[in-house]
């Protein structure tokens, strides 16, 4: 692809009457012809990155894709199945999908990957300048029922038939009524005759589709229409959520000890303030803990030894059992 000329991004910005005076102007000045361009496209580069850098983030934003996933972060060495279906992703990532017209329908149990790889499909689209749309496939169920109820279903319908791309997660795990169904149809039949891309993300096999779908002709009609113009990607293995969970931290004992020992102190002041009057049997087993902790221990630490320590460790053991009811 050729390079634009200075004049060629003048009107990119747009500044449509800008080449016809730059031109104007270098006639009557050739010797400063040369370096008034060169800052000038300096200029011009600037903006115009900036501006398509804009462009991309409102994209992202307006995709809603919930977590932000893009190719780099997809693990593709983690299972035999995702080491097969590597090359033949990534050419479809270098693909204008909305310019081609080409979906995508990646299928396989949980945890395997498959809505990493919508999301960074969708990521690499809005790269390109296109619209995305991110949603699960209950979640814009839910928004066309209750613009059905509220008489405004033309319009939430526009809102999956418009975008350049449309990515549908978790197909298969809700199943849907005869009207929810008709909802659907009426989203990828529109899109399916503007050759308008859909990738869809499925923990049930094809023939499995009529247990989503209402009945047999509109899981039918619905899956022919998505896989018509279509990659497939099969993945299978072992969920990746479950051989990377990370077990909750252990607590020493030591800490745990310290940590019940002076919930129970806070507990007996509580239970004999005045406020608690009406003290239940719990204030005394509280009570009883705080009278068994090892008093001669705390004294010997706090170097207090022999008669003295005999003498307050008596003392305290007096004081607290004045506040058992």
């Amino acid at each position: 692809m050729a390079t634009p000329s200075l004049e060629e991004k003048l009107t990119q910005l747009p500044l449509m009457s800008a080449p016809a005076f730059l031109a104007a102007w270098a006639a009557r000045h050739p010797a400063d012809r040369a370096v008034v361009r060169e800052v000038l496209e300096a200029l011009v580069d600037r903006e115009l990155t900036r501006r398509r850098e804009q462009q991309v983030a409102a994209r992202i934003k307006a995709a809603r894709f919930v977590q932000l996933q893009t190719v780099e972060t997809c693990h593709f060495d983690y299972s035999p199945a995702t080491r097969k279906l590597r090359s033949r992703y990534l050419n479809l990532l270098a693909t204008d999908l909305v310019a081609e017209g080409i979906g995508a329908l990646f299928v396989g149990g949980s945890g395997l990957g498959k809505t990493p790889l919508a999301r960074a499909l969708g990521y690499a689209q809005c790269q390109r300048g296109r619209s995305v749309l991110f949603t699960s496939l209950a979640a814009m169920v839910n928004h066309l029922s209750a613009a059905e109820a509220t008489k405004t279903l033309h319009r939430a319908l526009k809102t999956y038939q418009s975008p350049g791309l449309l990515l549908i997660d978790e197909v298969g795990y809700v199943s849907l009524r005869q009207p929810e169904s008709h909802l659907v149809f009426q989203v990828i039949s529109v899109r399916h005759d503007r050759r308008k891309p859909t990738a869809v993300t499925t923990n049930r096999t094809f023939g499995e589709w009529n247990q989503i779908f209402a009945d047999d002709a509109v899981a039918h009609a619905i899956l022919d229409r998505l896989a018509e113009r279509a990659e497939v990607f099969h993945l299978a293995g072992t969920s990746y959520r479950e051989t990377h969970r990370r077990p909750a931290p252990k607590v020493p004992p030591s800490y745990a000890g310290s940590v019940s020992r002076a919930a129970s102190r806070r507990a007996a002041w509580r239970c004999r303030s005045p406020a608690s009057a009406g003290r239940s049997a719990s204030c005394r087993s509280v009570t009883v803990a705080i009278v068994a902790l090892p008093v001669p221990a705390v004294l010997k630490r706090a170097g207090v030894e022999g008669g003295a320590s005999t003498l307050l460790s008596s003392a305290l053991s007096t004081c607290f059992r004045t506040y058992v009811p």
